[in-house]
């Protein structure tokens, strides 16, 4: 008889810790398979029905102004951790370093996915053109800080957060030009000529 089948009281802690991780390993498939699922279910409704997208895009963002109260509570109860165990961060780091080496593929493909969808977004609302020759590539397109002095945060370093909002960064967009990456790099040779 295996030892993966024997009575729990009959392993050894290198057996029981091995079924564990065994355990831990077959549950995380099901899940990332359980997930993939239900995503290209909603992607297939989503595709053809824009409306049903907004409606639960609008659904969360309600969810989410009306829990605010929730996440103040959370977020004293990590400060009240982090205070009573100093080394709470560091423990909190490194389980995010660990899940980051184990998904990274699927960490990286959701930031590419969320870049593109916020930047698609904040080109719409500064007219989708160069406002200099009229290109209209978004991959070409940057966003250009009129007065460099009063920029708080480069816009682009926004673009992979998941649930941006064009309210988060409506202040920052109003300060910037839309242009592509040619005129981008002459308007700023002509601002060091100066």
């Amino acid at each position: 008889m295996s030892s993966l089948h024997r009575r729990r009281s009959e392993l050894t802690a290198e057996e029981l810790e091995a079924k564990r991780e065994y355990d831990r390993d077959k549950a995380r498939e099901r899940r990332k398979k359980k997930g993939e699922e239900i995503n290209t279910r909603q992607r297939e409704r989503y595709a053809c029905n824009p409306e049903v997208r907004e409606k639960k895009l609008e659904q969360n963002r309600k969810r989410y102004a009306e829990n605010k109260e929730f996440r103040e509570k959370q977020k004293a109860a990590t400060d009240r951790r982090c205070k009573a165990d100093p080394d709470h961060k560091e423990k909190h780091n490194e389980k995010s370093r660990e899940y980051y080496a184990r998904d990274r593929e699927d960490v990286c493909s959701r930031r590419v996915v969320h870049r593109k969808r916020n930047k698609r977004m904040c080109v719409k609302y500064l007219g989708g053109k160069c406002m200099s020759c009229g290109e209209s590539t978004i991959e070409v397109l940057q966003f250009h800080h009129r007065e460099p002095s009063s920029k708080e945060y480069e816009v682009s370093t926004k673009m992979t957060a998941a649930n941006l909002k064009i309210s988060d960064i409506k202040d920052e967009l109003d300060k910037c030009d839309l242009l592509c990456v040619n005129c981008h790099i002459m308007e700023h040779a002509m601002l060091a000529c100066e």
